[in-house]
């Protein structure tokens, strides 16, 4: 007969250090999984609400003739507030600015009455508005793209009704370049489209940048983030998407980066230009400077000089 070993395991001993381990694992799984989800919840969520911005540098700091106003977005009615700024002369020369992800209607802040004056004092009527969930505007969530559509084409609409024949350039920086590209072919009133920074697709620009954006890892954080946005937006990023857009839109196109642009890299409206340059009216202006949508800043005389080039190229 065998002698008993008493640090010999018994199978139940071994089958019970297994069920131990296994249920570790388990447990272990379960709180990294609702880790990353809640993690990934709170950084979609900070994402879709941004923290809002208020105007403080008003037109009227350069003697310019601005009048408030207010008009809806065009498919679900949120009140939309901005600033129209008319030419001395009557033109039928209209350009609507948009802002970036955050901001609000004064496009460069203590520079924008600067930028308001260089278009009034070449003949040019301006609009320029908070988007939704920006500024004082209403709404309570933002989805870069995908509704600002609608208060694009609201303020469209809002010109139309004060100038029926107006002729409208579309000029956006970042979050409001990929609007005024994903809006411009939607109406016939836009003659021609500025985009300066804007991304070529969303969910592509997403999928490779977001954990700069989230300060988290990669993965599995952006695919996790990807999933939860469409559920707190209610919206298909895969629908913003201004190099398809622009397919539709037959004006001519200037597009704008910064070269050292570590946001929105360069390479966004690189793909677009090459996308359509043997089809299109389509211009691309690299500017040597090192921070996102700010050639302006950095080289306004410049910046001025191509704008004005690139209007008067095309009759406008």
């Amino acid at each position: 007969m065998r002698a008993k070993n008493k640090n010999e395991k018994r199978p139940s001993d071994v089958k019970s250090n297994y069920s131990k381990l296994a249920l570790g694992l388990f447990i272990l799984l379960v709180f990294s999984l609702c880790t990353v989800s809640l993690l990934s919840f709170s950084v979609a969520t900070k994402l879709t609400h941004p923290d809002r911005t208020i105007a403080k540098h008003h037109p009227s700091k350069k003697n310019l003739p601005t009048e408030n106003i207010i008009f809806l977005s065009r498919k679900d009615k949120i009140s939309l507030s901005g600033w129209i700024i008319k030419a001395k002369r009557d033109t039928n020369k209209w350009v609507i600015l948009s802002h970036g992800y955050g901001g609000n209607r004064n496009i460069f802040g203590s520079k924008g009455p600067n930028f308001y004056k260089f278009l009034h004092d070449n003949g040019y009527n301006i609009l320029t508005f908070d988007y939704r969930n920006s500024g004082v505007s209403d709404g309570k969530i933002t989805t870069v793209g995908y509704h600002e559509e609608n208060d694009l084409l609201g303020a469209i609409d809002y010109i139309l009704t004060i100038n029926a024949d107006a002729e409208i350039c579309l000029m956006g920086w970042s979050q409001g370049a990929a609007v005024s590209l994903l809006t411009a072919s939607k109406h016939e009133s836009v003659k021609l489209v500025v985009a300066d920074s804007s991304f070529r697709n969303l969910q592509g620009f997403v999928n490779e940048n977001l954990s700069q954006w989230s300060n988290l890892p990669n993965y599995p954080f952006t695919p996790a983030i990807l999933f939860m946005i469409p559920i707190i937006t209610g919206t298909n990023i895969a629908d913003v998407s201004p190099i398809d857009a622009i397919n539709n839109f037959n004006g001519p196109i200037l597009l704008i980066h910064s070269i050292n642009d570590t946001t929105i890299p360069a390479k966004n409206s690189k793909y677009i230009y090459e996308k359509y340059k043997e089809k299109k009216e389509i211009t691309l202006i690299l500017y040597d400077s090192d921070r996102h949508k700010d050639a302006y800043k950095q080289f306004p005389k410049q910046y001025k000089a191509d704008i004005l080039e690139f209007f008067n190229r095309y009759g406008f």
